[in-house]
């Protein structure tokens, strides 16, 4: 499992941040670990806004079937670990 860090890139006096791409072990049906963060880390927007949060989870669920196995959610970054239904290596 790799980790993706964002990057932020000056344009136009604003910063727009870019992902890397994560490496990952492609594995079917596979279980995955992430974290991710707040760019602005001394925001603490993840519980502040903590239905905005839910809401979007439930998006992401309704389109791509997952089983979400356990969150832990801080108010700058969350961790979570994914479990990919079978037959799916690279949807996520």
């Amino acid at each position: 499992m790799g980790r993706a860090i964002a990057k932020p890139i000056k344009h136009n006096m604003t910063y727009h941040l870019k992902m890397t791409n994560y490496r990952r072990y492609r594995l079917d049906g596979g279980t995955y670990f992430f974290t991710v963060n707040l760019a602005e880390r001394q925001r603490s927007l993840l519980t502040e806004r903590i239905d905005s949060l839910r809401d979007a989870f439930r998006v992401v669920k309704n389109a791509h079937p997952f089983v979400i196995d356990a969150v832990v959610v801080l108010p700058e970054h969350l961790h979570t670990i994914w479990t990919l239904p079978q037959g799916d290596m690279d949807k996520m």
